[in-house]
């Protein structure tokens, strides 16, 4: 919980400093990124609901990582 909060502050504070002189982009970024964060969750409900570990929705996004 700790580094999933400590990551987002991360991405907050380096987001809002780089786009902070055009504002649309960083209301972009952060729709993007929470739609990103209901994707994830999403999948790890979906994995979990299968019997599956959390862990194998962290090996998938290490997947879709290396392959991008």
């Amino acid at each position: 919980m700790t580094a999933g909060g400590l990551v987002d502050v991360v991405i907050n504070v380096t987001s809002a400093d780089a786009l902070a002189h055009e504002p649309e982009k960083l209301v972009r970024f952060h729709a993007l990124w929470n739609f990103a964060c209901v994707l994830g969750a999403t999948a790890t409900g979906i994995a979990l609901r299968l019997g599956a570990s959390w862990r194998v929705v962290w090996a998938g996004i290490a997947v879709v990582v290396i392959i991008d």
